[in-house]
């Protein structure tokens, strides 16, 4: 039997009481995110990467990782389950059959729960990674899903580990920064990169830039290179052509 954790961050004093019952616009989640961020550096200091286990024990939850949480079913059929929460008895279990990256994108998505949705009830969740995909979800599944991406990509984080290995943002590509990135002409690299997307893409996983090597962001921040893309993407990193 598990046993009850106290929290040190009341939720109640971070989220907005009137929002709980309604939908939450992105606005709304990023500043819940930036007074979650705020409450953990002041309990635990400056934490980064985000650490979605920690901040849910913070929270008064428990959280438990098993090899296999069996299966369920889902809007999309029969899936794996990967996370469940139960908001009434504060404990998170998660599988660990899942890459790195997908479990703490899982955690996260039940942190974004436990925060924008009490009181959840015991729910299941499917894997999730920060992908894009064509599966009908919920609006509280698509809020939790954007919690999680808030809560592990932080705006300031980013713009500062993108401009550390590539010097500018936005990136804009050209000769310089073709030859930069990939040792080849800008004609030559044009073909892979078509579009703001496809170069969110190349950057979230490049390990090189104009002579030095780094750890990826997709790697530094622990999560998919396509989550990292989006967040990036979505920031304006990456110039329009």
């Amino acid at each position: 039997m598990l046993r009850q954790i106290m929290p040190i961050i009341d939720l109640d004093s971070i989220r907005d009481a009137k929002r709980v019952h309604y939908s939450w616009p992105i606005h709304r989640i990023k500043f819940v995110v930036e007074k979650l961020h705020r409450s953990i550096r002041y309990h635990l200091g400056d934490i980064f990467p985000s650490d979605p286990i920690r901040a849910l024990v913070l929270c008064g939850y428990q959280v438990e990782g098993c090899d296999c949480l069996g299966e369920y079913i889902g809007d999309d059929g029969r899936r794996e389950a990967a996370g469940i929460i139960d908001g009434e008895d504060r404990i998170v279990t998660y599988s660990r059959s899942f890459p790195l990256t997908v479990q703490r994108f899982t955690i996260s998505h039940e942190l974004g729960h436990a925060v924008l949705h009490p009181p959840m009830t015991q729910h299941r969740d499917r894997a999730i990674n920060g992908r894009r995909n064509s599966v009908r979800r919920s609006i509280r599944e698509k809020e939790a899903d954007v919690f999680a991406s808030l809560f592990l990509l932080p705006e300031d984080r980013i713009f500062s580990e993108f401009q550390r290995r590539f010097h500018v943002v936005p990136f804009e590509l050209n000769e310089d920064t073709a030859f930069a990135l990939y040792g080849a002409n800008l004609w030559d690299v044009r073909r892979r990169w078509r579009s703001s997307w496809d170069g969110a893409i190349e950057l979230a996983q490049a390990t090189h830039f104009d002579g030095y090597h780094f750890m990826s962001l997709s790697e530094r921040f622990g999560v998919s290179i396509e989550a990292m893309a989006i967040r990036i993407n979505g920031l304006g990193c990456v110039a329009t052509r």
